[in-house]
């Protein structure tokens, strides 16, 4: 689907419907990330997270193992393998330095430095594909990324590390998610989640079995459970997206913030410091005016073409 003007998405009846099926694919998928992000964080005090990664994936590809079979005769799997390898390296970095981030810092300060993405998606256009972005422009992104280290507030050399294994995670995520995007142009949801479960198992493999710690049955079993909690998640996001806007439910993405901050006080004890709080305000509105800004920017884009047709 495409984007449209928020007034038309609401005054559309059939682009109501739509955007409610999908709002209501997107808040499943909340709630089995949510039960994914507890497990994480309870499993990263005790395991190295590469051996998470690795045992999440390989349960999401036993998973998704029947579905290859079937589609064993689909050459589309098999297309772009440069650019998908490419995207599972950048997957496999951003997985395992999130997991990382999780069982060293708060949730909710986990869920506000994921709101960067878009921020880091920016910078990355501006350095590789060289786009020319006003001052007033820089200096919103400057502020989104002050905000993370307000948030942070790093005091030693341990916190400044942590801080910089978040950041690096941000940027993981969003050549991914760009490399994704491209791909999706060829290839279908199937074939993407087949290359990033098997393609992420395959890299941290190696790892994993060389950190290999032996889990209890208890502990196992929640491992397990983290591949199969993502892949559903996974699963409901792609609905999500396909039923509705993307711009009708990116500002629902916002809401994330409450369930992860009262999870954490209730199951880790964690309470918001001021620097938090601070940095969360910065952060988000930051992001507000930076997407207000390319909403208006796409918006003028698609003027001009409509325009421009006879």
């Amino acid at each position: 689907m495409t984007d449209r003007n928020p007034v038309e998405i609401f005054t559309s009846k059939s682009g109501l419907s739509n955007n409610l099926k999908g709002l209501s694919w997107l808040l499943g998928n909340e709630v089995f990330t949510l039960f994914h992000l507890v497990l994480i964080k309870i499993l990263g005090l005790n395991f190295p997270v590469i051996e998470i990664v690795f045992i999440r994936c390989l349960t999401s590809s036993v998973i998704l193992f029947p579905l290859l079979y079937m589609h064993r005769n689909d050459s589309s799997v098999m297309k772009d393998i440069k650019l998908n390898a490419l995207r599972v390296l950048f997957s496999a970095a951003a997985l395992t330095s999130n997991f990382f981030v999780i069982s060293k810092i708060q949730l909710s300060q986990v869920s506000l430095i994921g709101y960067l993405r878009p921020a880091a998606m920016s910078l990355i256009a501006i350095m590789f594909l060289k786009e020319r972005p006003s001052i007033f422009r820089w200096l919103i992104i400057l502020t989104g990324f002050s905000g993370i280290w307000i948030m942070l507030a790093p005091d030693n050399e341990g916190d400044g590390f942590i801080m910089l294994i978040a950041l690096g995670c941000v940027f993981f995520g969003s050549f991914s998610v760009i490399l994704q995007k491209k791909l999706s142009q060829t290839m279908d949801n199937l074939s993407l989640m087949i290359w990033y479960s098997f393609g992420i198992t395959l890299i941290t493999g190696p790892f994993a079995v060389t950190l290999w710690k032996v889990p209890s049955m208890r502990e196992a079993c929640m491992l397990i459970a983290t591949g199969i909690l993502s892949t559903i998640a996974q699963y409901f996001f792609i609905n999500a997206y396909r039923y509705a806007e993307a711009s009708f439910l990116a500002p629902m993405h916002y809401f994330h913030i409450i369930p992860v901050t009262i999870i954490g006080f209730v199951t880790f004890a964690e309470v918001p410091s001021f620097n938090t709080v601070l940095g969360a305000g910065i952060l988000l509105s930051a992001l507000a005016i930076l997407g207000y800004i390319e909403m208006k920017q796409n918006n003028y884009v698609s003027e001009k073409e409509h325009a421009k047709e006879p």
